[in-house]
């Protein structure tokens, strides 16, 4: 469900539909994850030790494809809410709104209006 196909250059709607991919890519790659940290649990009830756990598990690790998820999830989000802050800014939000409605300070607003503004 691509937003950019309609809305040309919009970069709020690029982002947006970048997260949305984001996230659709994260719940296909949540399933085996839980599936994964499900039979690390029963392990764990069974009295098996980490190392053992561990080292039999498959690659990569529960904590490798989480930590990939993470990752890939704080950059998309980074991208819609820099993208969020400067179309705000641009359509006359104060700095100080901006903050009260991320629940950020006045400074980190800065921050991301200006790394927007360089990232385009």
């Amino acid at each position: 469900m691509a937003l950019t196909r309609s809305t040309g250059d919009d970069a709020v709607a690029m982002a947006l539909d970048h997260l949305l991919e984001t996230l659709e890519a994260i719940e296909v790659s949540a399933r085996p994850a839980l599936a994964r940290a499900e039979l690390l649990v029963r392990q764990r009830q069974e009295g098996r030790s980490c190392r053992e756990i561990i080292s039999s598990e498959e690659q990569p690790l529960l904590v490798e494809l989480v930590s990939r998820m993470i990752g890939v999830l704080i950059d998309a989000g980074g991208q819609f809410r820099r993208a969020e802050a400067k179309a705000l800014y641009d359509e006359g939000a104060s700095m100080e709104e901006i903050a009260a409605l991320f629940g950020v300070s006045r400074q980190r607003v800065s921050a991301l209006i200006s790394r927007g503004r360089a990232s385009g």
